[in-house]
């Protein structure tokens, strides 16, 4: 459960965030229809992606539970642009995400990065290049 909600925190600021840089978001396990292939800015989107990790704990009884995970966010963009749209992109989702960042919910579950963004090389498509990111994340509960 707790896997679920710091999906709901970090696609949450996720999504303001595109909607302020009018960049479409792919989510996970829902439809989604990239914008069509031209040569204008509007090409460009982001897919999104949570590989949650083994849960953990950290006391005898087994009530502490440790979640963690990676969330990778897959920067989309016309093929033959060059670096430099990706690249201004990621720079923006290093700042949304950075290291020690504490997503709260309302009731108080509390979702933190614990690494920096992360780019990995270009993989170059037919018609877009996709520069991949990611980040880790981990949530801590107990019982009340």
């Amino acid at each position: 459960m707790s896997q679920i909600r710091c999906r709901q925190l970090i696609e949450s600021r996720l999504a303001q965030w595109a909607e302020l840089n009018d960049i479409k978001v792919g989510y996970q396990k829902q439809t989604f229809t990239p914008p069509p292939i031209d040569k204008t800015d509007q090409y460009r989107h982001i897919r999104c992606f949570q590989l949650p990790a083994r849960t953990g704990t950290e006391d005898l009884e087994g009530t502490h539970k440790v979640y963690r995970g990676v969330f990778a966010i897959n920067v989309i963009t016309p093929k033959g642009r060059g670096p430099a749209e990706a690249g201004a992109i990621v720079a923006q989702l290093e700042d949304l995400f950075p290291t020690n960042l504490l997503l709260t919910a309302a009731d108080g579950f509390e979702c933190n990065i614990v690494s920096p963004l992360t780019e990995s090389a270009v993989i170059e498509g037919d018609v877009d290049d996709t520069t991949p990111t990611s980040f880790e994340y981990e949530a801590r509960t107990s019982p009340s």
